[in-house]
């Protein structure tokens, strides 16, 4: 039987030139989460990442507060668990819905245009013109089928090892979704509701995935730490 814990990465950089890096705030979050394993001895085999800076990044800060030292060499690479790009997908949706576009969103705003962005993909209504077709060049059906050939993957190679699995909100609601059958809408509420650097936890057990746990914050449960938490 293999442990999988899927971890969101820490704080990104949103509202920034380049999302792909961790906050200060991300760092923090990812050094908690490595120091609650340290304290309750929960071990592991294996460290996997998506290959996008952000996942590397709160791997690098996990194992800091584990004190671990992991040669990061050894992480295994899995593109598999890289989230998709929300920000052409947005600007997809924008082209189609330019009475939607704003010079300045607050975050609730942010939020349904990024909702309503990642419903019309899923259901395959955004236009695929030359202007669109870097944003579109993974469709929703695409998306999952990367996902699952991840999950594929990790049963073959890692089926009897307890891993570390840093990706983002996205991948870990298509495992769950995938795990549960659950349908797209439903999958993108779980994706929006991920926090940063929240566990869910797989059992891998004679070919069966099990879900044991989904969007857990041990470490950011105490009152000097619960205003620490993100979902950027």
């Amino acid at each position: 039987m293999g442990r999988w814990y899927f971890i969101r990465h820490g704080q990104a950089s949103l509202g920034s030139k380049n999302y792909d890096q961790l906050s200060e705030l991300g760092m923090t979050q990812a050094r908690l989460l490595g120091e609650y394993f340290k304290t309750h001895e929960i071990h592991f085999d294996q460290v996997i990442c998506g290959s996008q800076v952000r996942h590397k990044q709160t791997a690098h800060a996990f194992l800091s507060g584990y004190q671990s030292q992991i040669d990061t060499s050894s992480f295994t690479i899995m593109k598999e668990f890289n989230e998709f790009n929300f920000e052409a997908i947005i600007k997809a949706y924008l082209n189609q819905h330019p009475d939607k576009q704003k010079d300045k969103y607050s975050d609730k705003a942010l939020f349904h245009l990024l909702k309503a962005s990642l419903l019309s993909w899923s259901q395959d209504t955004l236009i695929n013109d030359e202007a669109n077709s870097k944003a579109l060049e993974e469709s929703w059906s695409q998306f999952q089928h990367r996902v699952k050939n991840g999950l594929i993957k990790l049963q073959s190679d890692f089926q009897q090892k307890d891993s570390l699995i840093f990706t983002s909100g996205g991948p870990i609601a298509q495992v769950v979704s995938q795990i549960l059958n659950i349908p797209a809408s439903n999958c993108i509420e779980l994706n929006l509701s991920i926090q940063n650097t929240a566990i869910t936890q797989c059992v891998c057990q004679q070919d069966k995935i099990y879900l044991d746990n989904f969007n857990h914050l041990p470490h950011l449960q105490s009152p000097d730490t619960h205003s620490l938490r993100s979902f950027s």
